[in-house]
């Protein structure tokens, strides 16, 4: 027995109405403000949900209040968080401090989970920063002693100097070393305490910036010595200015090892 082509089309049609009605008995038409506005109002489906996950927020809180000088160990508690320093240095090098941005950048150098080939891009951006050396610590100071001999006509003046000299340790290490000289009699020359093999003689005429550059020399040969990664400059430094900027945070606590 053959259905009736008008019933089939009849019947599908009221399916349809049916099945639409029952979907749509309770909905809302004319919501306030119209059919978008009435949009915000349906639950998000499951494709709005489908994605990678969103990126934990920076964490701005972990930034040293506006105008507070940062200390040598600031974001040392981050040095085993390598995604944490680096999301970090990304947004800070966006618009930051480049303080900052420089403190970040060392402990990425610190962080064992960091490869060589990523510290080397690191090291290359830093040097584009221009970072005063002297900032508050928050560590124990620690005593570096020094031995200097001069003759006895030019005591006041090389005491000057080594005065000079112990304000720009102190400044270049962010107050982390503390200078300690002592001043004897004789040809001129300078040394670290109880350590003879590291003397370095100087003319009777000395200037400031000779006896500065060979303190600086006195620092890189302790460097040398101590077989480490990191190296200061090699080239002539003339004057006191450039050589505390040179000495930098890390390598005093690599000398002071």
């Amino acid at each position: 027995m053959k259905i009736p082509l008008y019933i089939c089309i009849t019947s599908m049609v009221g399916v349809v109405w049916l099945t639409w009605f029952l979907r749509t008995k309770d909905m809302d038409f004319h919501p306030p403000g119209g059919i978008v506005a009435g949009l915000n109002s349906f639950p998000p489906t499951e494709q709005q949900f489908i994605g990678p996950p969103a990126p934990d927020l920076f964490n701005e809180d972990i930034l040293p209040a506006e105008g507070v000088n940062v200390a040598l160990d600031t974001f040392s508690d981050l040095v085993t968080e390598p995604k944490v320093l680096e999301r970090m240095f990304a947004v800070l090098q966006a618009d930051g401090d480049p303080e900052i941005i420089y403190l970040t950048g060392e402990r990425m150098l610190e962080c064992a989970e960091i490869s060589p080939e990523r510290k080397r891009e690191v090291i290359s951006r830093l040097q584009e920063y221009q970072v005063s050396p002297w900032v508050y610590d928050t560590k124990e100071v620690q005593e570096l002693s020094i031995l200097a001999t001069a003759p006895a006509s030019e005591h006041d003046q090389i005491e000057a100097y080594l005065d000079e000299l112990s304000q720009m340790v102190t400044q270049s290490s962010g107050a982390q070393v503390s200078l300690q000289y002592s001043l004897v009699e004789g040809e001129g020359s300078l040394s670290i305490a109880d350590d003879e093999t590291s003397a370095l003689t100087l003319s009777s005429t000395a200037s400031i910036q000779q006896w500065a550059a060979t303190f600086y020399q006195l620092i890189r040969n302790q460097l040398e010595e101590k077989d480490t990664p990191i190296t200061l400059t090699s080239e002539p430094l003339s004057d006191t200015e450039t050589i505390q900027v040179a000495i930098t945070r890390h390598a005093w606590a690599l000398v002071m090892q």
